[in-house]
């Protein structure tokens, strides 16, 4: 479907308003589950650590539009902002740019490592699903991660690691200074990266299960994608700048994400959804996916 030249145009006050509000609630969550732990209120610090994840997983939907340089009108923007925001995440906004964009070239076939080889779930049983989707919970893939980057060659400059060093400092800076209260608790330091660790594997995990994990089998190099309608639930773990429409993204990777829901319209209208490709809830798509490994 051609589209007409206005779905390219980006605004800078999305940009700011999608950063601005996922940054002070991840700062305002990170500092609400420090305090309770600190009073002992474990019960709210479990809810509040629950939110922290969803919102540092969140980090990453900004990250991959500061990658397709579509969060901002300029680029030099997107890559200042991609740099704060991947130094929060612990990766190298460049490094995460070029693997995101081997997504989008090699989708659907082994060579896809940026969202997990979903490949691997085509013909698994439950328990294979099952373990692919609480593995992050333990930990487990964010040791992958580890295990993964070490093998890779870096092939950046030495100036381009200082660029991401620098930032790098001060967002953990600002995290550790959130995280311990102002210096105060020492032990504060360990809730960030602990739910980034898990919590915020897990949902990322989820989102790229239910979005590229067809119901049915499909042969190698078969990109599948999926589109979420929004919904209350979805918008508070999974999704926010649009990302819900993945299809649409796919297929038109350098439109930003303030207008994907003007191509959604558009899709609606031409009828280009199929009952796999266009579900209206996260953990509607997961179950379905789940129910249909459970009869192999």
């Amino acid at each position: 479907m051609e589209i007409a030249d206005h779905y390219y145009k980006k605004s800078n006050t999305f940009g700011f308003f999608q950063t601005l509000f996922i940054l002070t609630f991840v700062f305002g969550l990170l500092f609400l589950t420090s305090t309770f732990l600190n009073s002992g209120s474990y019960l709210w610090a479990l809810i509040s650590s629950l939110l922290l994840g969803a919102q540092i997983y969140k980090l990453t939907i900004l990250l991959h539009d500061c990658a397709h340089y579509t969060l901002f009108d300029q680029r030099w923007l997107n890559t200042s902002f991609g740099y704060f925001i991947g130094g929060m995440l612990g990766a190298d906004f460049f490094s995460f740019q070029r693997e995101h964009l081997n997504h989008h070239k090699r989708c659907g076939t082994a060579l896809d490592t940026a969202e997990g080889n979903f490949t691997l779930l085509e013909n698994s049983n439950k328990y294979v699903f099952l373990w692919f989707v609480v593995k992050p919970l333990l930990g487990l893939s964010y040791i992958e991660v580890l295990i993964n980057n070490k093998k890779q060659k870096t092939t950046k400059s030495k100036g381009m690691n200082y660029r991401f060093l620098s930032y790098l400092v001060l967002s953990q800076t600002l995290i550790l200074f959130t995280g311990t209260l102002g210096f105060q608790y020492l032990w504060g330091l360990l809730v960030y990266p602990l739910c980034a660790a898990t919590l915020g594997l897990f949902f990322s995990r989820i989102r790229g299960i239910c979005e590229h994990v067809s119901l049915f089998k499909r042969g190698d190099g078969v990109c599948f994608v999926r589109t979420h309608s929004p919904n209350f639930f979805d918008s508070i773990f999974f999704y926010s700048t649009g990302m819900n429409y993945h299809l649409e993204h796919h297929n038109y990777p350098g439109v930003p994400s303030v207008r994907l829901p003007e191509i959604h319209s558009q899709y609606l209208k031409n009828q280009v959804f199929t009952q796999d490709n266009l579900s209206n809830s996260i953990f509607r798509t997961l179950f379905k996916i789940y129910s249909s490994r459970a009869s192999q």
